[in-house]
């Protein structure tokens, strides 16, 4: 079973403009934006991706917003995801897997295996990150 979930994601054009409107608005503050190269697996096609994002310190939920890039992160009409931790990447991988969910991209170590994080998308559309505990103490610079 999932624990509840601690972010909603949003791909936006642009992340200190970003920052400033939903922040403005919602009455946000934000940690410290991140860039990070992240080996990515979509669609069975392994390429390094340019990963940058930023968390709000308000929450949980907390709001992460993403720079548009490369699939998995293509902007979408309002939330893109909604995001959990794992403690258990694999086999909540398969959990989703058996209700129907499809496993979308995931994040590879250097030896090609699963690392890091899962999207996975129901048949309604919702995309879920599965986001691994064991890189947690990474992000939460952005706080998490």
């Amino acid at each position: 079973m999932l624990a509840p979930f601690y972010h909603v994601g949003i791909v936006v054009p642009d992340v200190p403009e970003a920052q400033a409107e939903v922040g403005g608005a919602l009455g946000l503050t934000w940690g410290t934006p991140m860039t990070i190269p992240i080996p990515v697996q979509y669609e069975g096609e392994v390429t390094l991706r340019e990963f940058t994002f930023v968390y709000s310190v308000d929450g949980p939920p907390f709001v992460e917003l993403v720079a548009a890039g490369s699939p998995p992160w293509t902007i979408s009409d309002g939330v893109h995801h909604i995001g959990y931790w794992s403690d258990g990447l694999s086999g909540d991988i398969e959990h989703l897997r058996g209700k129907g969910y499809t496993l979308v991209a995931h994040g590879v170590n250097e030896d090609g295996a699963l690392f890091g994080f899962a999207y996975l998308r129901d048949r309604y559309g919702l995309l879920v990150e599965l986001v691994d505990v064991a890189v947690q103490a990474m992000l939460i610079g952005g706080t998490a």
